[in-house]
């Protein structure tokens, strides 16, 4: 279409200028007009490309923490251009536990001043909130009692409706003894004009640390 508007244009230029004898300037009118049109041309392709490149899946790592901790984080490390990043975490399963599973969706909490948005350079990190773990004493501290005594608590963390804190979001109590709880958890992470980034976890009760976290396929 725009080197059909170019020829017309070029055979306008051409009627008048030959009316006028002034063959040579038709010519670098029409070159002109060409030029303009290979340029726009060049400009149209690479912004197509550019978008092309924005809209595609977003190139960052998720780390899940490890080793004695009460809080389960995954790392959030950024390996393309500076994003502002939104995660969300959906609970798909949930095994050794007799309560309902609640296959719900929410925001995650970032370990940052700004809790619901990280907006990370090239190369830079940030992690998100997981789970925590706990235990609630069956009797006064000072006192010597047996661990069986204890109940263990794994709480699911996730943002609150305002998205300015963290709350629990799904928990699972157990005694000592009892088989461990385990959670698989798909983890969204959303960009800028880009395509999410999907990945699947299962996270458990520990037995070396309180929490353990590793990838899975997604459903």
């Amino acid at each position: 279409m725009i080197l059909g508007v170019v020829g017309i244009a070029s055979g306008i230029a051409t009627a008048i200028l030959s009316a006028n004898g002034v063959f040579k300037g038709h010519v670098w009118i029409g070159w002109s007009l060409y030029g303009i049109a290979a340029i726009f041309l060049a400009w149209a392709a690479t912004d197509a490309w550019l978008k092309t490149r924005r809209a595609g899946a977003l190139t960052i790592r998720l780390t899940p923490s490890t080793g004695p901790s009460p809080s389960q984080l995954v790392k959030v490390e950024n390996l393309g251009e500076e994003q502002a990043l939104r995660a969300d975490c959906t609970v798909l399963n949930r095994r050794n536990d007799q309560n309902p599973l609640h296959r719900s969706t929410f925001g995650m909490e970032w370990a940052a001043s700004e809790k619901r948005i990280a907006t990370l350079p090239r190369g830079s990190s940030c992690n998100l909130v997981v789970a925590k773990a706990s235990e609630i004493k069956g009797r006064p501290t000072e006192a010597r009692r047996p661990p069986e005594e204890d109940m263990n608590l794994m709480q699911i963390w996730g943002l609150s409706g305002q998205g300015e804190q963290g709350e629990e979001k799904e928990s699972s109590r157990w005694y000592y003894g009892d088989k461990l709880p385990e959670y698989d958890l798909k983890i969204t992470v959303t960009g800028e004009n880009q395509k999410p980034h999907v990945e699947c976890f299962t996270l458990k009760a520990g037995r070396a640390s309180a929490l353990e976290m590793f990838a899975i396929p997604c459903p």
